[in-house]
């Protein structure tokens, strides 16, 4: 009888869990994302703006050579063009389209409609009319026999501001223009039941922003122009979805939790953690700094990197 709680006692230690201290857990993985996507851009040319649908991803930009693979048309129209590509989620292009003429022009930003539609700002120069030429007379004298080359007309810089309006499949179905009376770099387009909103930066002595508001049938309002501060964008990119949550920035130190982490130099980086629970699931390191991310419910994330080598593109398909 004496030795009975002795033997409770041994039994109550060999059943006993171990303590939460002393559990086993699943280091978080720390895996690199390599570019997916290489638009073979050159220095002088950008993606400046990203849209994404259930089926595509659009993205618009400027180009002044003809290296990308992100538009099959390789002749420049002037000394730059726009851009609009459409890309599947599995990153390969559906349609290209250069945007522009024979002038200087840039396209800035895009969006879409409920109709499907896309909707593409950007800017273009005013060339200034040419004078009719006086006939050469046939008698000069020449004797170094010196070709003269024709002047080309000067231009008045980007102060026409455009908007295309194309469909689903890339045909445009309109264009539009407003001039103004000095040069502008158009950021954002929004698309509302009431019309199409825009703004951008103004190299203009009312101000160094301006606002402007279009009819869907290319009715322009007179351009506000604003003094207030540009605001600066926050250095992490969150996007909640629907099982994850996603928080990308830039950190040149190490994460708690994540024991594989230990940058030797400022890395960019992607988590991804529960929507649920707030646990972090994995760590991406990406090649470049985060340009552009966009999240598509039900789909994906379509990320945009910049870094030595260029631009690069991921398709991420994730709920």
């Amino acid at each position: 009888m004496k030795r009975t709680p002795q033997l409770l006692l041994t039994l109550a230690l060999v059943i006993a869990p171990l303590p939460a201290a002393h559990a086993v857990t699943k280091p978080i993985p720390v895996l690199a994302l390599p570019t997916a996507t290489d638009p073979h851009l050159s220095p002088s040319d950008d993606i400046a703006g990203l849209i994404t649908t259930p089926n595509s991803a659009y993205f618009v930009g400027t180009l002044e050579t003809s290296t990308t693979t992100l538009v099959s048309q390789p002749t420049l129209g002037g000394a730059s063009d726009g851009y609009i590509s459409s890309l599947s989620w599995s990153g390969s292009i559906n349609w290209s389209m250069r945007l522009g003429g024979a002038g200087d022009d840039i396209a800035t930003a895009v969006t879409t409609d409920l109709a499907g539609n896309i909707w593409v700002v950007g800017a273009s120069n005013i060339p200034a009319a040419t004078p009719t030429p006086f006939p050469t007379p046939t008698n000069i004298f020449n004797p170094g026999h010196i070709a003269i080359t024709p002047v080309s007309p000067p231009t008045s810089g980007l102060r026409r501001l455009m908007v295309w309006e194309l469909s689903p499949s890339g045909a445009i179905k309109a264009s539009y223009s407003n001039d103004f009376l000095n040069a502008i770099e158009p950021a954002t387009i929004t698309v509302t039941g009431k019309g199409v909103l825009i703004s951008g930066a103004a190299n203009d002595p009312a101000g160094p922003n301006f606002q402007v508001t279009m009819s869907t049938i290319g009715k322009f309002s007179r351009a506000k122009f604003l003094t207030a501060p540009t605001v600066k964008a926050s250095a992490i990119t969150f996007i909640k979805g629907t099982s994850y949550i996603w928080q990308s920035y830039k950190t040149d130190r190490s994460i708690p939790g994540i024991v594989g982490f230990k940058p030797l130099t400022a890395t960019s980086v992607l988590i991804r953690s529960s929507a649920k629970t707030g646990k972090i699931a994995d760590l991406y390191t990406l090649a470049g700094d985060l340009a552009f991310a966009h999240y598509e419910k039900g789909v994906g994330i379509v990320l945009v990197t910049l870094g030595e080598s260029g631009y690069g593109i991921n398709f991420i398909k994730t709920l």
